[in-house]
């Protein structure tokens, strides 16, 4: 049994387990889609946590402005610290919202669907590439990896990281 009681059991319980998944198995399409749904998610984690303790408490990070917006300010202040946030937010929301019906998701998707077809069997090569917008393209490990390393000083700066605790990035499996 898995008990998470804060965004630090989720990302330490969940988010690395299924980075680690895909990081020993670069070719499995699932695994990779896994690890990129699981640690976006960290910023929701963060986000209730926070808002659990202070309802004001990201008043002090994100811009002003009415209440009913303030998650986007959020998404847009985490985006802004860490710009791979939006790719990896493309990816992981193209790849659990796909609709048929609404063509800007299926849009939101299309890459994700690429990377699919790439190989035979839904398997995608090591090299497999994350496009945002047309202009950028790389390894999705590497993405992966890139924002992986940013949550714990993130978790940290918000009072969600044991101050005891080091960081579990020097035991991360990283086969690239």
């Amino acid at each position: 049994m898995v008990y998470l009681r804060s965004p630090y059991d989720f990302f330490t319980k969940v988010v690395v387990p299924n980075y680690r998944d895909f990081a020993s198995d670069i070719r499995d399409g699932r695994k990779g889609l896994n690890a990129a749904v699981w640690t976006l998610h960290v910023a929701d984690y963060l986000y209730e946590d926070r808002i659990a303790v202070d309802p004001e408490y990201w008043t002090r990070f994100i811009a002003a402005g009415p209440k009913k917006k303030e998650r986007e300010r959020y998404t847009t202040y985490l985006e802004a610290a860490q710009p791979a946030m939006k790719t990896l937010r493309g990816l992981a929301n193209g790849a659990k919202h796909f609709d048929m019906s609404k063509p800007r998701l299926t849009l939101s998707i299309h890459a994700t669907l690429d990377f699919f077809a790439a190989s035979p069997l839904g398997i995608i090569p090591p090299q497999i590439k994350v496009a945002e917008d047309g202009r950028m393209n790389l390894p999705l490990m590497r993405l992966l990896r890139t924002v992986m390393d940013w949550w714990p000083d993130v978790l940290r700066q918000h009072g969600c990281w044991p101050a005891n605790v080091e960081s579990p990035k020097q035991d991360w499996i990283d086969p690239t």
